[in-house]
């Protein structure tokens, strides 16, 4: 009987072992993605600033 109780709480920790990395990579995913879509946000600030930039130089030769 002890034996049984030995391998139902190893298997118990072996559960929530498992359990505790799928969650640490779940956080980890996410972080990942919310670096990604930040990074993907500036680059996109920076290229709407660069044509607006283009735009406006373009705007001021045929105005001067």
């Amino acid at each position: 009987m002890e034996k049984v109780k030995k391998d139902i709480n190893d298997a118990a920790d072996k559960i929530s072992d498992k359990a505790e990395d799928s969650a640490d990579a779940v956080k980890d995913a996410w972080k990942d993605t919310k670096k990604d879509v930040k990074q993907g946000a500036e680059k996109a600030q920076k290229e709407i600033k660069k044509g607006y930039n283009e735009i406006k130089k373009e705007a001021s030769k045929k105005l001067g």
